[in-house]
């Protein structure tokens, strides 16, 4: 088993400028709090209102894409990628990601993230945070697959369930 440190070394490269770059895309990357998170979702929220949903979701899809690109470049098989994708999400904090039932590029699939690090922090209020992970989700999944598919977030931590779940679903 690797440690922390050579977990983090396999995907992340630190320069002594202090500049941080993912191997897969060589993009710069950074590192924020959930409490940051939270504090800039709940002004997004405050501001938008009804629109925030909207922002968020394509925030996220625009990255997924670029998370899709990532994974292409790789030349992997798709499963293998989608398995460094969980371990790079875990690496980066976001939280356990699991594939729960399907196939991540075939009809259908459903993900789950425990500890889900978009919900660190927001108050359990009835309502869903994870609209940005909802569109990362489909944009990486259209990206890779170069399918349309919808997703829908089933469980939400913020929400008071145990954990979040996505199910995305091949459109065409």
């Amino acid at each position: 088993m690797m440690s922390k440190t050579e977990a983090l070394d396999e995907y992340f490269e630190l320069t002594p400028k202090g500049v941080v770059t993912d191997k897969w895309s060589k993009a710069r990357v950074f590192v924020m709090s959930s409490r940051g998170w939270s504090k800039m979702m709940a002004e997004i929220r405050a501001v938008f209102s009804n629109e925030a949903s909207l922002i968020l979701g394509r925030m996220g899809y625009s990255y997924g894409r670029e998370l899709g690109k990532a994974i292409k470049k790789t030349g992997k098989d798709p499963i293998e990628a989608f398995g460094e994708v969980v371990q790079i999400a875990r690496l980066a904090g976001w939280g356990k990601m699991t594939l729960l039932t399907g196939d991540p590029f075939g009809s259908s699939a459903s993900v789950s993230f425990e500890d889900c690090v978009f919900c660190a922090g927001v108050v359990e209020d009835g309502t869903s945070s994870c609209e940005f992970v909802t569109g990362v989700l489909t944009g990486a999944f259209e990206e890779t697959t170069g399918n349309d598919y919808g997703a829908l977030e089933k469980f939400c931590h913020a929400k008071g369930d145990a954990f979040c779940q996505f199910n995305l679903e091949r459109k065409s």
